[in-house]
């Protein structure tokens, strides 16, 4: 059913851009919603339909706008299930990045710092630790409760290990490689079973763990109330770039709310430009080395080491000093 919601959603999707009436908008919008919102149904047809809500949502200038960001977050989790094999958690999480990045330019813009702050570590535990969950550290758990430890290490390795028998298998299969095909198109569906299998008794046993007292927040992403204890050290900044808008977000120990910085000069391409020269320079790290003379400046297509600083100084460091009332003296200690 959310496969047929979700083509007829596109028909009324298609047919406002052609005849540009925002009746066909408004069921679009309601169609996208509903598929999103499923609870049941391909997480890639879910997941595609909370992107084509925020799109005609963000045309629209549509109430729900800000509700489509939060389902597309929650949804994420989803796209980088353990049960997926791990080629096919890569390419469902190339999108992820520009996903959580509108998400918490949408939860700034509803003036919902806050919420902009959780949605950026979740997508950073997602994009940065999903993938890499099989083998996360189990201490604290199993110095607790070293059953539950030793059942979720055999379980996340048995993972591990079906995900890349079935990556063989189809690696076979698509290489078409005889002596092969046969015997991995036969097991592909056994192992598929018991990868789900493997992946669903997983999460039943997550639960199990997470009532236990003291791990109700096991494997779980962070509340602001957990996050802002990181920053018992000091600020910590998050910065968050987007196609509308560019913000530092600055969470401090003891403090409830967060410091929004707008970074007016600062735009999503400014950063893709900064980015691209970061790695020419570092990719032509040996020319720097051996060219570089004191006093002499380094460049690269026209723009040096000073150039490119003194951007990020002035389109970023400078806004978040001055939002905390450091001094340039207090910084480098003058």
């Amino acid at each position: 059913m959310p496969g047929r919601l979700h083509n007829l959603a596109l028909c009324f999707d298609a047919r406002f851009k052609r005849l540009g009436q925002l009746g066909d908008l408004e069921q679009a919008i309601t169609l996208y919603s509903r598929v999103a919102s499923a609870p049941t149904g391909p997480i890639t047809t879910r997941f595609d339909a909370s992107q084509n809500w925020i799109l005609c949502a963000r045309h629209a200038r549509h109430h729900s706008l800000f509700h489509a960001h939060s389902v597309a977050i929650t949804l994420l989790p989803q796209l980088a299930w353990i049960g997926f094999s791990l080629t096919r958690r890569y390419q469902e999480l190339r999108y992820g990045a520009d996903v959580v990045r509108e998400a918490a330019a949408a939860a700034l813009d509803a003036g919902l710092p806050r919420t902009a702050v959780e949605w950026l570590e979740q997508g950073r535990s997602i994009i940065w630790g999903e993938l890499h969950q099989l083998r996360s550290s189990y201490e604290d758990l199993s110095s607790a409760h070293p059953e539950h430890a030793h059942r979720l290490r055999e379980l996340s390795s048995a993972l591990e290990q079906a995900g890349a028998t079935r990556e063989q298998s189809l690696s076979a299969i698509s290489e078409g490689i005889p002596n092969e095909v046969h015997d991995a198109t036969e097991s592909l569906q056994q192992q598929t079973d018991r990868h789900c299998t493997l992946a669903i008794e997983r999460d039943k046993l997550l639960q199990e763990i997470r009532s236990l007292p003291g791990f109700e927040q096991f494997l779980r992403y962070k509340e602001f109330s957990q996050l802002r204890a990181s920053a018992h050290s000091g600020p910590v900044v998050i910065l968050n770039t987007a196609e509308n808008r560019c913000d530092a977000l600055i969470v401090l120990a003891g403090v409830d709310h967060i410091i929004h910085v707008p970074l007016p000069h600062f735009t999503f391409k400014r950063s893709a430009d900064l980015q691209m020269i970061l790695k020419n320079f570092l990719r032509h790290a040996h020319i720097i080395r051996s060219d570089d003379r004191e006093g002499q400046r380094t460049t690269l297509d026209g723009v040096s080491w000073q150039t490119f600083l003194a951007t990020l100084w002035r389109c970023i460091v400078k806004p978040i000093l001055d939002a905390l009332a450091f001094s340039v003296r207090h910084v480098i200690g003058t």
